[in-house]
C-alpha cells in the first residue's frame, strides 16, 4: 500500500483520502486542518529523503488548490 515511514514521521494515502473526504461533506475547516497536517508531514518527508522537495511542494499546492476552489464555490 501506499505508506511511508521512517521513525520522525508517517505519511500514507488515508490523508488524502480523508482531505478528498472532508471536500466532498463541505466540511472546510476540518480539510484546512488536515492540509496542515498533509503539509508538516511531506515536509518531514523530505527532510529524510523520502520525498523530493520539488514533489511534496507540488502535492501542497495542488490540494491547496482544491480547498480554494471548494472555498469559492461554498
Amino acid at each position: 500500500s501506499n505508506v511511508y515511514f521512517l521513525p520522525a514521521f508517517s505519511i500514507s494515502s488515508g490523508w488524502f483520502k480523508k482531505f478528498d473526504l472532508a471536500l466532498a461533506e463541505k466540511n472546510l475547516e476540518t480539510a484546512n486542518e488536515l492540509l496542515r497536517t498533509i503539509d508538516k508531514r511531506l515536509k518531514q518527508a523530505t527532510e529524510h529523503s523520502v520525498f523530493h522537495k520539488n514533489a511534496a511542494s507540488r502535492k501542497v499546492s495542488k490540494l491547496s488548490k482544491k480547498l480554494h476552489d471548494a472555498s469559492t464555490q461554498a
